[in-house]
């Protein structure tokens, strides 16, 4: 296994398009609820916007792409995790693990205080992986139809008690 984790380019879109619909067509159907996942709602020119608007990396398996993860700069020098997914046949092979390490890399390199991202508290899996990842969950909403957790990863000496959360908390 050779895993390759770079920043995506444009023409990667349609690779990001097949892995976003196959992992969050999962996410739906355990959650249940396939109109509450905005990630099945987007298109090649969404994802091509979030190219070029926001941090996308893009995962590799011997040259064929598995997994990949955006985010975004926010208030409170917050990185903003989303659509962060793995093809299924790549799923407990290390691919997540090595996106989320890209992600974290590239956040202390630039001083980022803490990772956030928002998840269905009842994917245990899910909730594994991410404390597994030093992930936490700081709160939740059900603003979504479903318990939502906001889940944080400090990445300096800030806390969440001083750290200003109150745009992550809303998005």
């Amino acid at each position: 296994m050779s895993l390759e984790i770079r920043k995506a380019v444009p023409s990667d879109a349609p690779a990001i398009f097949s892995i976003t619909k196959e992992a969050f067509t999962k996410y739906a159907n355990d959650l249940g609820q396939a109109d509450k996942v905005y990630a099945l709602q987007e298109d090649i020119n969404t994802i091509i916007n979030d190219i070029n608007t926001k941090t996308v990396f893009i995962g590799f398996n011997d040259g064929i792409a598995l997994g990949s993860i955006r985010y975004e700069l926010i208030e409170g020098n917050l990185a903003y995790l989303s659509r962060f997914g793995v093809k299924i046949e790549a799923q407990k092979c290390g691919m997540g693990r090595a996106l989320i390490a890209a992600v974290e890399e590239d956040c202390r390199k630039g001083g980022i205080s803490a990772m956030a991202l928002h998840t269905c508290t009842k994917m245990f899996e899910l909730v594994r992986f991410y404390y597994g990842r030093g992930f936490y969950i700081h709160s939740t909403t059900h603003d979504r139809g479903y318990v939502r957790g906001l889940f944080l990863k400090e990445l300096t000496n800030e806390t969440h008690e001083t750290l200003e959360l109150e745009y992550v908390k809303n998005m």
